[in-house]
């Protein structure tokens, strides 16, 4: 499941600062193909970051929908896309297996509600998250779902916290250490549980190459 999600929740934009001529633009390289996984039109959409920001709740994110729905649908658009702020402090508030959890006060339905409406209205749900593992996981060293090991188990420590953009206190996971690819892996699940079709995965850099790499084994 997470592999087919994480295969569609990346799109990039390139900057070109002027110090390439524009002759080296090839058309032909960027068109879509049976094998190099480019779209064949950029993803169509809505997010809440674009408006709504920091204070999404069950209530704006479905009036979204509605109106996706009822005015942009035939135009092509698709995702209602539910960025940031959907989650408690993820520095102390973690689930039993580590993930973030939904802020009840802002989706007192829980996030498979969201999901639902969405899908009803014939319209594909995306989400946001970040790369590591909480620092909540961590100070709780919480179990990994269906496995022996906890959080401290697969942190790298060495390495420190994942910061970047707008957020912290996630850190750094070792992919070669048992448990890390299950912790992924439960991930996976969480989300499938909510219905999600799309991920938005924030801050991810050359260094965080393993993270993507790990999430598409699932």
């Amino acid at each position: 499941m997470l592999k087919k999600i994480f295969s569609t929740m990346f799109s990039f934009s390139l900057v070109l600062s002027g110090i390439f001529s524009v002759s080296i633009l090839d058309p032909e390289e960027t068109e879509a193909s049976s094998y190099n996984n480019l779209a064949g039109r950029p993803f169509m959409g809505w997010s809440s970051w674009s408006s709504i920001r920091k204070k999404p709740t069950e209530k704006n994110i479905k009036a979204a929908a509605d109106i996706i729905a009822e005015k942009f649908k035939s135009h092509g658009y698709e995702y209602v896309n539910l960025d940031d702020y959907y989650q408690l402090d993820w520095t102390t508030n973690v689930d039993k297996y580590g993930r973030w959890v939904v802020d009840p006060k802002k989706f007192p339905n829980g996030m498979k509600a969201v999901g639902d409406y969405i899908h009803k209205k014939g319209l594909k749900f995306g989400l946001y998250v970040t790369l590591g593992i909480p620092k909540g996981a961590i100070d709780q060293n919480t179990p990994i779902e269906g496995t022996p090991y906890h959080a401290k188990d697969i942190v790298d420590f060495s390495k420190g916290q994942k910061v970047s953009f707008n957020y912290d206190n996630m850190f750094s996971i070792d992919f070669s250490k048992p448990g890390a690819q299950e912790y992924i892996d439960s991930w996976a699940r969480l989300f499938a549980s909510y219905g999600v079709d799309y991920l938005k995965i924030d801050g991810v850099r050359n260094q965080d190459i393993p993270d993507i790499e790990y999430g598409q084994r699932r």
